[in-house]
């Protein structure tokens, strides 16, 4: 039983991590984001005043490179949701096996008890059997 929920422990740590791993993949998509959103307002206030050429091929190389960063980050978030429900998947039948181990414990307990309650009642029996034997051997030995 112990080693089954050591099993259980190191798949929760397994589902904990991806699930870290998720959360910085957001964090970085946030970041990159709003990279995108400052670039654009850069752009809007410069082309306001003018621009040339290089400066808008620079500004549109650097979008496009944010937007791939974007949907790389995507992907890795699509490939982490797969991993955290496979993982969790594991999670729960390792769940499921140290609940039953453990109602089996139980039910292995509860009959253990059973019979050893059963065990003091035939003890207990037998002493009152053999000491009305021999109370009535002993009356008979008065009597003759």
């Amino acid at each position: 039983m112990g080693f089954k929920r050591q099993l259980l422990d190191r798949e929760k740590n397994s589902l904990a991590v991806i699930r870290s791993e998720r959360l910085q993949f957001d964090t970085e998509k946030s970041a990159v984001i709003e990279d995108l959103k400052r670039s654009n307002e850069e752009f809007n206030g410069q082309s306001q005043v003018g621009l040339n050429i290089m400066q808008i091929n620079a500004f549109k190389n650097y979008h496009y490179a944010l937007h791939i960063k974007i949907k790389s980050i995507d992907t890795a978030i699509e490939d982490c949701e797969k991993r955290i429900a496979r993982q969790l998947q594991r999670v729960l039948d390792a769940t499921k096996e140290v609940k039953s181990l453990e109602k089996l414990e139980e039910k292995q307990l509860e009959d253990y008890n059973f019979k050893l309650q059963k065990a003091d009642e035939n003890f207990i029996a037998e002493y009152v059997n053999n000491l009305t034997l021999r109370r009535r051997f002993s009356d008979d030995d008065l009597l003759t």
